[in-house]
């Protein structure tokens, strides 16, 4: 069933699995896209009764998994300087500000 569903789908499923399942790949830096595509994939598996896998890309890694996490012994300043400057929440007011 995978070609029927994607030539359904047209070019919103970005990728199938071996398995069949479709992949929507989402850049999870970019709120509009989170929503497009997990949408994109809920309407899918309404659809068709079946599984479907939004992958979340791109996301910035926030000040590691808990506050005793030292992410200056394995990554080096600029990395870490970069990650603290990167606002997603900021970064989607300013995208929904322009629609």
């Amino acid at each position: 069933p995978t070609g029927a569903h994607q030539s359904d789908l047209g070019s919103r499923v970005i990728s199938d699995r071996d398995d069949g399942i479709p992949i929507f790949k989402a850049n999870g830096c970019n709120m509009a896209d989170v929503y497009d595509k997990t949408l994109q994939a809920a309407n899918y598996s309404r659809k068709y009764s079946a599984p479907s896998l939004v992958l979340y890309q791109e996301l910035i890694r926030r000040f590691g998994h808990a506050a005793t996490d030292r992410q200056h012994a394995y990554l080096n300043a600029d990395v870490v300087n970069r990650m603290a400057e990167s606002d997603v929440v900021a970064s989607g007011i300013v995208q929904a500000a322009e629609q």
